[in-house]
């Protein structure tokens, strides 16, 4: 294809551009090779990203070799476990438009001619892909790999054992300073969480796409399979500038099949032994952002020794309440803990719909009390019977804005549904009186994603509403 980055000599884009590059060191000879943005999504506030300095390093150096010219653009880096602490974990979710466009900024405000994308914690994956569609020129995912893990009293340790224990400290059943010996334990180098949450699932899902080469995901970070990637996707990526292939060529409704069912395979996919494939949900918001017109894949849920579910609800609309009741003991076995307002458009990110179901298993409820939220949910929570990213979401009026405590909820996971027993006429009444759920009163990037936030089933992305 011919590349982008070219201009006619003599205009004043390709004066400007010459004298701009040949500061940096590059030849008349590199300008006119294929110019590939190296993106690297790098930070030191998080073990996740630490080590994507070196990465970029090595993959400008392979790019090179391969006849290209590797330019690093950085993006925000977005870590659930840092990044959540600052407004109710409002920049997590909404990172992965951040980085869209800060990737659209630089790679297509300078009409470079491919991508070589390094993704690392939860959003950088799904911010590279919607990225890549969107700017639909060469591109290849890199998996910067997951985190070597330790062990505790002689039992296998990773973060995702230190989040779940955090909900047994509230109730007695783990002391402060054994959690604070395993946290010692659980990470013992760069990479991202080593359970199959969302960061794990995200790589396997850009692989499954074909948007990273085949056998590259998950690895261990640093490991020799990771390096070899790192060479095997930038001389791809320089390859593919030569070919025209491009991402929309290869996200085609057959990609999406595969990835639907790579996802529900389980464990006979995944390298990483520690844990099963985590975060479908994680899937469906991908599927939504890259596609949003091609409607949503079914995917399947997992098993649960349960097969079905009926209690009364018990509604909350603070998370933080949700949490106390918890903690209190004012929540039972039998019933069903109903947090709504959570979801992207009510409350921007994560909130603490996480949290609350740590705490059930903390408090010995796991498989007694069920969870349904329209909120955001991360990949580690794997525990009990949890019915989350509920659409619409309260805040639009959804079923969740007419529950009342005491209402009967049914959850039957063989038909993955959830249904409010109650009668139409009574629900009705509640709508006729009900009334718009106050706002979270946000500024800056908070408030724009607010007010263009689309819903769940949409990819929870960012987009002008319709005139």
């Amino acid at each position: 294809m011919p590349l982008r980055s070219n201009f006619e000599p003599g205009t004043s884009r390709w004066a400007t551009r010459r004298a701009q590059w040949r500061a940096l060191g590059l030849t008349d000879e590199d300008m006119v090779k294929p110019k590939i943005a190296i993106v690297n999504s790098s930070s030191q506030l998080a073990i996740c990203f630490s080590h994507l300095d070196e990465i970029a390093r090595r993959a400008r150096r392979a790019v090179e070799q391969a006849g290209g010219v590797g330019f690093e653009v950085r993006t925000a880096a977005p870590s659930d476990f840092i990044t959540s602490a600052g407004h109710r974990g409002g920049y997590i979710l909404s990172a992965r438009d951040l980085i869209t466009n800060d990737i659209e900024v630089a790679v297509e405000g300078a009409l470079l001619d491919g991508m070589l994308c390094l993704a690392s914690c939860d959003k950088t994956a799904p911010g590279q892909l919607m990225a890549a569609a969107r700017l639909n020129i060469p591109s290849v995912v890199v998996a910067c790999g997951y985190q070597p893990s330790g062990t505790y009293r002689g039992r296998h340790c990773d973060i995702e054992d230190v989040f779940l224990a955090a909900g047994h400290v509230a109730n007695g059943k783990l002391t402060v300073a054994e959690l604070t010996e395993m946290s010692e334990h659980a990470v013992l180098g760069p990479g991202v969480c080593a359970g199959m949450g969302t960061a794990n699932t995200m790589h396997l899902a850009c692989e499954a796409l074909g948007m990273a080469l085949p056998g590259t995901t998950p690895v261990r970070a640093n490991s020799e399979p990771m390096w070899r990637a790192v060479d095997q996707a930038a001389r791809r990526v320089v390859e593919m500038t030569a070919e025209g292939l491009r991402p929309r060529d290869i996200l085609t409704p057959g990609a999406f099949s595969n990835l639907a069912g790579v996802t529900v395979a389980g464990e006979d996919v995944i390298r990483p032994p520690e844990r099963p494939l985590g975060h479908r949900p994680t899937i469906v918001l991908i599927r939504g952002s890259l596609a949003p017109d091609g409607g949503i894949v079914k995917l399947a849920v997992a098993d649960d020794r349960r097969l079905d579910f009926v209690g009364p609800a018990v509604v909350f609309d603070a998370p933080a309440q949700a949490l106390d009741a918890v903690r209190g003991g004012q929540v039972s076995a039998g019933q069903v803990v109903v947090l709504r307002g959570q979801g992207p458009i009510g409350s921007p990110g994560m909130g603490m719909a996480s949290q609350l179901v740590f705490a059930l298993d903390g408090a010995g409820l796991t498989g007694q009390v069920a969870v349904v939220t329209d909120g955001q949910l991360s990949g580690l929570v794997n525990k009990g019977i949890v019915v989350g990213e509920v659409s619409p979401e309260a805040a639009r009026g959804g079923p969740l804005a007419l529950v009342r405590d005491g209402d009967l909820i049914r959850i039957d996971i063989l038909a993955r549904t959830a249904d409010l027993d109650v009668p139409a006429a009574e629900l009705q009444r509640r709508r006729d009186v009900l009334r718009a759920p106050a706002r979270t009163e946000e500024r800056g990037w908070l408030s724009i994603y607010q007010r263009l936030v689309r819903p769940l089933p949409e990819g929870a992305v960012l987009r002008e509403p319709a005139p």
